[in-house]
């Protein structure tokens, strides 16, 4: 989801324009795969008996309680404050194919690709129905902040 937080011109700081955060089915696909892991990590100590059955069950309801950090993306009006990376440092944005998913990547002046890591689209609980939406955001407060260079 993209939140709007303030303008760039008020206060000394500099506000955040857009974040970019898990949607609710990423972080419950993020948790549930977490916590199967931690389960199955058991099934080979206890054996395939109903305890390795119940150490599944407990792995997975650990990890929807538990669950992970949130992965976010913030953008300022002097670029992004997560991966800290100014607006002048950026060369392109655009999406990239990873796997079976989709992320948002940023070409660097440096020659670099950096992956953010969201907003991203997949399949099942990785899908984000407004992915198109937030590369698009990020790319237009790209194109509104970068600063062309003299040749």
């Amino acid at each position: 989801m993209v939140i709007w937080r303030g303008r760039p011109d008020c206060g000394p700081d500099s506000a955040i324009l857009a974040s970019f955060q898990l949607t609710r089915r990423q972080a419950l696909g993020r948790r549930l795969s977490r916590g199967w892991l931690g389960g199955l990590v058991a099934v080979p100590l206890l054996g395939l008996s109903r305890w390795g059955a119940v150490a599944c069950l407990a792995g997975a309801t650990t990890g929807l309680v538990r669950g992970g950090a949130g992965a976010a993306v913030e953008v300022d009006d002097r670029g992004l404050r997560a991966p800290r990376i100014g607006w002048e440092e950026i060369v392109e944005v655009y999406p990239q194919r990873r796997g079976r998913r989709t992320v948002a990547a940023l070409r660097l002046e440096s020659g670099a690709a950096v992956r953010l890591p969201v907003p991203y689209d997949g399949c099942l609980f990785a899908h984000d129905p407004a992915f198109e939406d937030k590369l698009f955001t990020l790319r237009q407060l790209w194109e509104t902040h970068r600063r062309w260079r003299k040749a």
